[in-house]
């Protein structure tokens, strides 16, 4: 592990002064569930009190601590930023001009959020945590000028299992005495995956298909309005509390984990949310987590509407529900790294971080 105060870049007599902020989403954070970054709120708050003699931390859009959480003076006074980032880059194509597929005024209003923070942060380092695979440190210095101070980057995928794991606690409770009385679930925006995008994204095609079966039962939130579904299912507007979104997709059986645009070697946040809320978690096509980590049960891989449909009819069957979820948390149990394991390993990795901070800061 390095010693973040090895280096000389910030004076030794007074602690330094390190921001956590976000730019595209404000993240209440201060209790979970909260967001797609509860796990990083909780490996970086214990990171900050094993060096609370060393550090001042200050928040800015996010709320990590009882506290402000539009701390302009937090960012303008760091030494360091600690950039949140999740979605920053959805559906990013190559040579693409288009870093964000974003309606005009959100466009707009983001413009605004960037412009207060490029003056605010302007010349200090900045050390990205990320949460998703295009958020990466190479399109942050393609599209930002200030992407160049990015001095180095903690991503969820880490740690085995991806530091995901950690939000497992938060969100089993949820489910604490919830009957499974519905077939299915599914949540999240549509964003791209209209019916006839396949290639693109492949969840418009196989969730209105899936979704138009007659006597399918399922919980939707999100999904366009202008879908036909089945009578059975219930298509519900997008619920940003996550405490009240996750106790209300708890009476389902099963759901699907998608890598969107469609492809990918990893686990996504879907697959960590499902078994804590005891969803059977299937898995589209063999891209999907193809380093096999932990999404290795045959039943759970589906590649064809057909499999998928007749799979989730047969859990209705309460024995051989319980079988298939008994053997998929099986294998997630054996492979993933206890919560302490993970808050040690992202902390120390941050310390790393820190002095390459410091590094940058010398040499200025």
């Amino acid at each position: 592990m390095t010693d973040p105060n090895a280096n000389a870049g910030v004076a030794s007599e007074r602690p330094l002064r390190v921001v956590v902020t976000s730019i595209r989403n404000e993240h209440r954070g201060l209790r979970a569930p909260a967001c797609i970054h509860d796990a990083a709120f909780e490996w970086i708050r214990a990171w900050a009190e094993r060096r609370r003699s060393e550090i001042v931390l200050g928040q800015y859009r996010v709320q990590l601590l009882d506290a402000p959480y539009r701390d302009v003076d937090a960012l303008s006074s760091a030494d360091v930023v600690i950039l949140l980032s999740s979605n920053e880059f959805t559906f990013h194509v190559e040579n693409s001009n288009e870093i964000n597929n974003l309606a005009p005024w959100v466009r707009e209003q983001r413009a605004a959020v960037l412009s207060r923070f490029e003056e605010a942060a302007r010349g200090k380092p900045i050390i990205l945590v990320s949460a998703d695979r295009a958020d990466n440190a190479d399109n942050y210095r393609r599209w930002y000028p200030w992407g160049e101070r990015i001095v180095a980057v903690l991503d969820e995928a880490d740690v085995p299992l991806t530091t995901q794991t950690l939000r497992v606690p938060h969100l089993a409770p949820l489910a604490a005495g919830i009957a499974k009385r519905v077939d299915f679930a599914y949540w999240g925006a549509a964003k791209r995956c209209a019916p006839g995008s396949s290639i693109v994204d492949p969840r418009g095609d196989v969730l209105a298909d899936l979704l138009s079966t007659p006597d399918l039962t399922a919980i939707t939130f999100g999904l366009p309005s202008k879908w036909k579904v089945a009578p059975g299912v219930s298509r519900l507007a997008w619920e940003r509390e996550q405490a009240t979104l996750f106790r209300a997709l708890a009476p389902a059986r099963s759901t699907c984990c998608f890598q969107w645009p469609g492809g990918g070697s990893v686990l996504t946040a879907r697959y960590h949310e499902a078994l804590a809320l005891g969803l059977y978690p299937f898995v589209w096509s063999p891209t999907y987590d193809t380093s096999r980590s932990v999404a290795t049960v045959p039943f759970q891989r589906v590649s064809s509407v057909e499999a998928l449909r007749e799979r989730v009819a047969s859990l209705r069957d309460e024995a051989t529900f319980r079988s298939r979820m008994f053997e998929v948390r099986a294998v997630y149990n054996r492979r993933r790294w206890t919560g302490e394991r993970i808050r040690d390993r992202m902390g120390d990795l941050l310390d790393d971080a820190i002095a390459s901070a410091r590094d940058r800061i010398a040499s200025m």
